[in-house]
């Protein structure tokens, strides 16, 4: 292959990695398919960037809700590099833990969790603990055992997770406020309802300089917010807040999409609380 077509190869799928970071998802698939389509015609369909570049698609799919389409990404991915003379052992952890998410995405947790587990004993066999790909996926698996109700389990790996991130990658890294918006919905779904919005709040912080307010991924933490407030009886705040995140999820992701569905939910919840005050 030439230097000029690998080159291609690697400008399409950054360009994809950073619109995809940027939450432009539909500008990031054209990129993605771009690189996908160049790899398969000059390196053939079973090399492994092929499957590099299948299983961002399946990533970009799973934030689009289209999870069909990311299982069909990420079943292939896994098939290039299992067929491998030496499977790499980082690539079989990442599929694992997508894998474990999708799964997680559409509600099987009892499917998830064997395939997170899986993904974290070999993710730990490779990097020991306080790596920071342990205590992602860590923190996909605790993701999966709350949803399980296996509440203790999932705060212990929340909160390692946090520490660790916050080690090794900085107090204001966006796998902070990840980790600390989940271990928000766990304090929030155990009634720790001001724990909840500390941690809401401070993943927000770090998410509005990180990514930007238009962010989907910002406005899906807005939600979380906003829900607790209206728990919380501060009705008006909560409105607010709900109003600016379901104008970026249907902007950005949708009218389809399933964070999109929640906060449309919130609003005709809202909207029925009013006219029953009227």
């Amino acid at each position: 292959m030439s230097g000029s077509a690998r080159h291609r190869i690697e400008a399409l799928a950054a360009r994809g990695d950073a619109l995809a970071a940027r939450g432009s998802y539909r500008r990031a698939e054209r990129a993605y398919r771009g690189a996908l389509s160049r790899a398969e015609r000059t390196l053939g369909r079973r090399h492994f960037r092929v499957a590099d570049l299948l299983n961002s698609l399946g990533v970009l799919h799973k934030l689009q809700g289209r999870f069909a389409d990311a299982a069909r990404r990420y079943r292939r991915s896994l098939a290039i590099v299992r067929a491998a003379p030496h499977p790499p052992a980082d690539a079989l952890a990442t599929l694992y833990h997508n894998l474990a998410g999708l799964k997680h995405a559409r509600g099987r947790f009892r499917e998830a969790a064997p395939i997170a587990r899986a993904g974290l004993k070999l993710r730990r066999r490779i990097h020991g603990e306080g790596h920071p790909a342990v205590a992602t996926d860590a923190a996909a698996l605790a993701a999966i055992l709350q949803r399980l109700g296996r509440v203790p389990e999932a705060e212990r790996l929340y909160r390692a997770a946090v520490r660790v991130f916050r080690a090794a990658l900085g107090p204001a890294h966006t796998e902070v406020a990840f980790a600390l918006r989940n271990l928000g919905t766990l304090c929030h779904e155990t009634g720790r309802l001001a724990s909840a919005a500390r941690h809401y709040r401070r993943a927000l912080a770090i998410q509005d300089r990180r990514f930007g307010a238009g962010h989907p991924e910002t406005a899906l933490t807005r939600l979380n917010l906003a829900i607790l407030l209206r728990d919380r009886g501060d009705l008006a705040r909560a409105q607010r807040l709900n109003r600016s995140a379901l104008a970026i999820l249907r902007r950005t992701l949708g009218p389809r999409h399933p964070w999109t569905a929640a906060a449309r939910a919130f609003e005709r919840a809202d909207q029925r609380r009013r006219r029953a005050t009227l």
